[in-house]
């Protein structure tokens, strides 16, 4: 039963974090003893004891992610929405001493930053991009709003 372990654990250690796999390969009937020794093997170089921060990493933004939870996407979305693109817009349209040049860059960064996203974090760069659209349409419509054009 110790293989098995090991082998789900293999297998899984990208995609889903310890803890369901540990309650996954309980229900199939393997041990305690069995289960802590397959994790001792499988996640020595991390110290034999891997913490749930390592699978469920929000901010390691280099390594392409794989999604096991929806909420994982939706973090991901939120991030993008509201984490790189309404504080961008804010510093952009609000403040009223960013001149020409740095507003331009500012958007040249986060078209990079759409682009990098793409390939390691999806749902990042949708979020992006809807934030992207959205925000200044939002903004240009209390901009008629309060100067009634």
């Amino acid at each position: 039963m110790k293989e098995k372990a090991v082998d789900y654990f293999h297998k899984n250690k990208d995609a889903m974090n310890v803890s369901d796999m540990v309650r996954y390969l309980r229900q199939e009937g393997v041990s305690e003893r069995d289960i802590e020794e397959a994790k001792t093997a499988v996640f020595e170089h991390r110290g034999g004891s891997p913490s749930e921060s390592d699978y469920d990493e929000l901010w390691n933004l280099c390594k392409k992610k794989t999604y096991a939870h929806a909420y994982q996407k939706l973090a991901d979305f939120i991030l993008g929405l509201f984490g790189f693109s309404l504080p961008i817009y804010l510093f952009v349209y609000l403040n009223h001493l960013v001149g020409f040049i740095l507003a331009w860059a500012i958007y040249i960064v986060q078209i990079f930053g759409i682009f990098y996203f793409w390939n390691r974090r999806r749902f990042v760069s949708i979020g992006s991009i809807i934030a992207s659209i959205f925000i200044p349409m939002v903004l240009f419509g209390v901009f008629l709003w309060f100067w009634r054009f």
